[in-house]
């Protein structure tokens, strides 16, 4: 009996430690891929970026931690009939990159007097950033978020809302669509988004990420016990080309910003609370996600309207103008339904 008693003693005693061991070695003994300027992936030629004098100036607003974040916003000046914008468009960038990729299909709506459009710069992004491709904690982005939306209610308080997402900030718009805080949107635009690992428009290897899978599992063990002092740590970088590069991309993302950036493990959580009004809108040649997969699982899941354009790639749906006149009408509907 006492043999019993000591041998299930030390066995649980020594299962946590194995736990423990195993989390600690994973996450600290695999190093993340350098990312390779030479590796084919995407349709780079497709994003068309724009020269400093072309875009509106860097402005910052405060998050409730204090740290100054960075934005671009593009105004359809005035109305003809001098009212406030009817629509605001909040469009997140994807991930490696900052906001100013966006300018064209910013740009295109200001001008067209279809909506005002502000292009933040998400922590870790951006040109000017003091710790790049690293948060506080899992989930600060979505908080950011929030306080960046409270920022505009009260600049427009009468207009309607859309918050947008190209990729992997598409996919943060899904995380805070189905998060905890107050969720100040009134519609969303997802372009291209990125759903989860688990999800089948995942189904490509685009060839752009670099998830260091070990790591990751390691510290997935690790926060199962709320150890978390290693995730800072980097799990994942990006093969952006080298003639793409201009020393302000983000090429390594830790942990916590990682799964920051996208959705909730419970995706399926998150994509129900897609109400309408949404539009989705993907490339059918798109290099990253498996476009076919979009309608199924969005038409299960959630209330967005997919369109699937045809001939467009991962970045074409940003920069073509079909696309951009797609979204145009769309979010111009929205506008006329509110008069």
């Amino acid at each position: 009996m006492n043999k019993w008693v000591l041998t299930i003693g030390i066995t649980l005693v020594l299962i946590p430690i194995i736990y423990l061991g195993i989390g600690f070695g994973l996450a600290l003994l695999s190093p993340v891929d350098t990312p390779d300027p030479d590796r084919e992936n995407l349709k780079f030629t497709d994003l068309k970026t724009a020269s400093s004098e072309n875009l509106p100036e860097e402005k910052t607003f405060e998050a409730k931690d204090g740290q100054q974040l960075t934005y671009r916003y593009y105004s359809s000046r005035s109305r003809q009939d001098g009212s406030d914008q009817k629509t605001i468009l909040v469009l997140i960038h994807g991930s490696g990159y900052h906001s100013t990729y966006l300018w064209s299909l910013a740009s295109n709506l200001a001008d067209k007097q279809i909506a005002d459009v502000y292009t933040p710069d998400m922590r870790g992004h951006g040109e000017h950033v003091d710790r790049r491709g690293d948060v506080d904690y899992v989930g600060q982005l979505e908080n950011d978020l929030e306080d960046f939306l409270r920022i505009i209610k009260q600049k427009h308080p009468q207009s309607r809302i859309i918050l947008g997402g190209h990729s992997s900030g598409g996919g943060l718009v899904i995380r805070y669509a189905g998060g905890q805080n107050k969720n100040l949107a009134d519609g969303y635009l997802l372009l291209a988004p990125y759903v989860h690992r688990k999800a089948p428009t995942n189904a490509v290897d685009s060839g752009w990420a670099n998830p260091d899978v070990p790591r990751i599992v390691g510290l997935q063990m690790l926060n199962n016990v709320h150890i978390t002092f290693l995730n800072h740590l980097p799990v994942i970088s990006f093969n952006m080309p080298g003639n793409m590069r201009d020393s302000t991309e983000t090429l390594k993302y830790s942990y916590r910003m990682q799964y920051s950036m996208v959705p909730h493990d419970d995706y399926k959580h998150d994509l129900k609370q897609i109400h309408p009004p949404a539009l989705l809108v993907v490339g059918s040649e798109d290099h990253s996600f498996d476009s076919k997969a979009y309608k199924s699982l969005f038409g299960k899941y959630s209330g967005a309207d997919v369109s699937v354009v045809d001939g467009l790639s991962h970045f074409g749906i940003v920069t073509d103008k079909k696309s951009q006149s797609l979204i145009a009408d769309w979010i111009q509907s929205l506008s006329d339904s509110m008069q």
